[in-house]
């Protein structure tokens, strides 16, 4: 690499290269021998790299470094979308040629991918070890210098989110506010009643609108909200563009929106301040009260960026989820049906119908497995970025130093070494723990590792609230606006329909339904 910034350098300080009298013809080959001694130096390193670990008594996993310099970048880019619910091209085709772990060139470094879920497993278990999580500069500049820790930083980053989304701040915090909040949300799709409307959207607006309440104690009809709602859009939708900071481009269009996120919650940190009241309202002053191990208070930048990634992560993963449940149950009646027998099941023991205790969550059991399901047929993460701090080896398998590695959690949730008719949608798989590798669950929906999603509990729960406001009071007929009917994503960036979901609701007269089901 040494080699190839050397011939760079002595290429721009060539004098007046590009200024008459060099004739076209000079140019052109001078440009083709640059680019011959780049490839060649390329080669050369890549043909080293091969060599001297295979003398180590390390072997590469299969595969092609691509060409020079992009790798196999485009191919990446180009081969990372289809269809919810089927597997990425990129990795599919990779899988059939090389095995489950294979050898690539990504975004300007070496990097293995691993879709074998021992393997992927055993690298998140020695994270701080042996890997240790990577992100791209341009995306460490949007999400701010504090959110991608590690080490002592990180553990303090997860008690506090532990303070929020953990199995007992749920139960003490989220019970009665997360139905309140998706029944009135409910109501508002009553007042369309029989109208087509874009479901997606809906789910994305409904989970932002309860974010902002719990974690800022904004209410949904305030205007910061919908500013808010807004740049936070703006800036998921484009996280992955081209990292160009120029007027015009989306990158810019993105750090502009993370600015005036991070003014906006600056603001609401100086206004609580000012307010001094001892009730704890929402997390935003739960946060302000608490103290490192020095007793110290959090730096106010500390506090900014962690409330804006907990806004970010609760939110969009939530709404993906549930515009996903939405998809699957509207191609699966017989899905539906057997949900609503639990939820009225559940109603019959519940006098109080409109609100649901934990006891009542507890006994969902069909409806969890619908959720793990639809968690399994659309991953919310489709892959992990991790960077090796050492040569790591595992079953003869060698991955360098310095390299960057890709963890594929989605492509085993479409192995049929793992899941009995894996293109299916077969909530019932769950209830016998379908794995044909001894009963061993390989579901990993919300990461793994120390740096698994610590809000898993909370997404379920909230899952599982919507799920049973829906199929209690609604019926539902999926509409293919403008005769779209796929439902590609694109999994570099958000992964979201790009047709949207477009839905006609209508009540349901449960009377008459259950008395056509006893029939």
């Amino acid at each position: 690499m040494e080699t190839m910034e050397s011939l760079i350098n002595l290429w721009w300080r060539l004098p007046n290269i590009s200024s008459p009298p060099w004739p076209p013809a000079v140019l052109l080959a001078t440009f083709l021998c640059v680019v011959g001694a780049l490839s060649i130096c390329y080669l050369l390193h890549s043909l080293h790299l091969d060599v001297g670990k295979h003398k180590l008594g390390g072997q590469l996993p299969p595969g092609s470094l691509g060409i020079p310099l992009l790798g196999e970048t485009l191919q990446f880019a180009f081969f990372s979308s289809g269809p919810i619910g089927s597997p990425l091209p990129f990795f599919s085709t990779r899988l059939r040629r090389y095995g489950p772990v294979f050898k690539t060139h990504l975004m300007g470094r070496p990097t293995a991918v691993s879709m074998d879920p021992e393997l992927s497993k055993f690298l998140l278990a020695n994270e701080g070890r042996s890997i240790r999580a990577y992100v791209p500069k341009s995306f460490n500049k949007i999400l701010g210098p504090t959110v991608y820790l590690h080490g002592v930083s990180h553990r303090a980053f997860r008690e506090l989110a532990n303070l929020s989304v953990s199995s007992n701040a749920v139960q003490k915090l989220h019970v009665d506010t997360i139905q309140e909040h998706f029944l009135a949300c409910l109501k508002s799709w009553h007042q369309r009643s029989s109208a087509v409307l874009d479901a997606q959207k809906h789910c994305r607006e409904w989970a932002f609108t309860y974010s902002a309440k719990y974690f800022l104690g904004l209410e949904a009809n305030n205007p910061i909200t919908a500013a808010l709602m807004r740049d936070y859009f703006v800036l998921l939708n484009g996280y992955a563009s081209i990292p160009i900071n120029l007027p015009g481009t989306t990158y810019n269009n993105i750090v502009k929106a993370r600015g005036r996120i991070s003014s906006t919650i600056a603001n609401l940190i100086r206004a609580k301040k000012k307010e001094d009241r001892k009730e704890e309202m929402d997390f935003l002053d739960i946060l302000l009260k608490r103290t490192n191990g020095d007793g110290e208070h959090y730096s106010g930048l500390h506090v900014v960026d962690w409330v804006f990634a907990f806004v970010l992560g609760s939110y969009e993963n939530t709404a993906l989820l549930f515009a996903n449940i939405l998809k699957f149950l509207s191609e699966n009646e017989h899905v539906v049906n057997e949900l609503r027998r639990e939820h009225f099941a559940i109603q019959k023991t519940n006098p109080n119908k409109a609100k649901l205790t934990w006891d009542d969550y507890r006994t969902m059991y069909f409806t969890k497995h619908v959720v793990k399901e639809t968690l399994r047929m659309a991953s919310i993460t489709q892959f992990l970025f991790r960077e090796s701090l050492e040569d790591i080896y595992f079953k003869g398998i060698l991955i360098p130093k310095g390299w960057m590695v890709l963890l594929n959690f989605s492509m085993v949730h479409f192995s049929s070494d793992y899941y009995t008719n894996p293109l299916q949608f077969d909530p019932w798989r769950w209830m016998c723990q379908d794995s044909t590798r001894n009963n061993i669950d390989f579901l990993v929906a919300f990461g793994g590792g120390p740096r698994m999603c610590p809000g898993s509990m909370l997404v379920m729960y909230e899952a599982s609230i919507f799920i049973h406001h829906l199929v209690t009071l609604y019926k539902w007929k999926r509409v293919h606006e403008g005769g779209k009917q796929y439902d590609n994503v694109d999994c570099l960036s958000l992964p979201i329909m790009r047709n949207g979901l477009f839905l006609r609701l209508e009540p349901l007269d449960s009377n008459k339904w259950q008395k056509e089901q006893a029939s």
